[in-house]
């Protein structure tokens, strides 16, 4: 039998306040061999992201889906 697919998908917005947690917690989950995803839904979180990882020497590949507003009211 197979591993089993553990994935974790973080659907909140990704405030510049929460990555740091979201860094520990990737770290934790990955050792558990899970994945964490992050739900984007602007791209300034994108650069917040990139910015964190650059000021910490980090060099991490997050897993991200990107939320599409389709214009439906």
């Amino acid at each position: 039998m197979g591993k089993p697919n553990r994935q974790i998908l973080y659907g909140l917005p990704v405030g510049i306040d929460k990555i740091a947690d979201l860094g520990k917690l990737l770290q934790e989950v990955e050792r558990h061999g899970a994945v964490l995803r992050l739900l984007i839904d602007h791209q300034d979180q994108i650069k917040h992201l990139e910015e964190f990882e650059k000021k910490h020497g980090l060099y991490r590949t997050w897993s991200v889906f990107v939320k599409v507003h389709g214009g439906q009211k």
